[in-house]
Parts: C-alpha cells; sequence; structure tokens
C-alpha cells in the first residue's frame, strides 16, 4: 500500500511540475537514437526526453513493485530450501521447523522459484517496455496532430465507409 501511495504521490508532483513549464517548441533537438539509447541505459530518460515525465514513476513504480515481489519470492524460495535440506539432512542437529511435509515443502519451494522467475521476467518486460515506449514517443513527438487532417463517417445509398480530408 505505501508502495501505491509513493507511486500516486509522485504522479501528482510529475503533473504539477508540468504544469508549471511554459510549453517548448515541438522542433526535435535531440535525435530518435539517442533518445532510444538513454532509456537503454537509464530507463526514463527517454520519456523525460521526449517530455512524458507522467511515465517515470509508473516505469519506476513496475520496477520497484517487481523487485520487491522478486524479493519476496526469493526469500520464500531459500526458507523453503532450508526447511527441505533439513527434512533430507542425517544430521540430528538441523530439524525442520516449518510443521510442513517434505511434499508440501517441496510444493511450495518450487512454487516460490515459479514465481520469482516471474517476476523476474516481469521485470525483463517492463524494460523492453520502456525502450519501446521511448522509441516510438520519439518517432511522435514532431508528429503532425493538427486540425487539418480528420477522419469521418460516409454514408451513400446506405453503405458505410470512412471519408478522409486533409486541409491544406
Amino acid at each position: 500500500m505505501r508502495l501505491l501511495g509513493l507511486l500516486l504521490v509522485f504522479s501528482f508532483l510529475s503533473l504539477q511540475a508540468q504544469s508549471h513549464f511554459t510549453p517548448l517548441p515541438k522542433t526535435p533537438k535531440v535525435s530518435v537514437t539517442f533518445k532510444t539509447w538513454s532509456s537503454v541505459f537509464i530507463p526514463g530518460l527517454g520519456q523525460a526526453l521526449n517530455r512524458k515525465y507522467w511515465k517515470i514513476p509508473v516505469i519506476y513504480g513496475g520496477f520497484i513493485g517487481l523487485g520487491n515481489l522478486y524479493q519476496n519470492y526469493q526469500n520464500q524460495y531459500l526458507l523453503y530450501k532450508t526447511h527441505l535440506l533439513a527434512e533430507y539432512d542425517t544430521d540430528p542437529a538441523t530439524v525442520n521447523t516449518s510443521g510442513l511435509t517434505k511434499e508440501a515443502l517441496q510444493y511450495d519451494k518450487n512454487r516460490a522459484r515459479y514465481l520469482r522467475d516471474y517476476c523476474a521476467a516481469g521485470i525483463g518486460l517492463l524494460y523492453l517496455l520502456n525502450i519501446i515506449d521511448a522509441h516510438v514517443d520519439a518517432h511522435l513527438f514532431t508528429y503532425d496532430v493538427s486540425d487539418n487532417l480528420s477522419f469521418s463517417p460516409l454514408s451513400s445509398n446506405g453503405v458505410w465507409g470512412i471519408s478522409v480530408r486533409l486541409n491544406p
């Protein structure tokens, strides 16, 4: 819950900071390649260069959340593994204090490892999505979004279609 609260606070502060900036002209000062590679080396920097500041807390919140889940499942995995080793060990000094059977410990250990690996894959996927987002935003940064482009539905003799108008 604290993570969600922090994410909301940072998102609000980011939006407040954006409202105080004067809009800059949409001239590309930095190349698309630089924006993409900057997001490769420092996640979120490509979004900052594309002036999409609200995405930065989302990216880092995702990394923090998935990292915490990864660490939690890693700790569970090590705990179950330790109890399972104590169960199979012939040393009388090591005792399984969990109260679970060998089968339950094996199941819980495999489940924790499985979920930990999914969190690691999620971190990699989030990192890749960060790079793709920076690259696409860099390409669309100078895209013309004026009112001179429009789509409108068109009906002729009961047949529907789409009309494209390009106003000069």
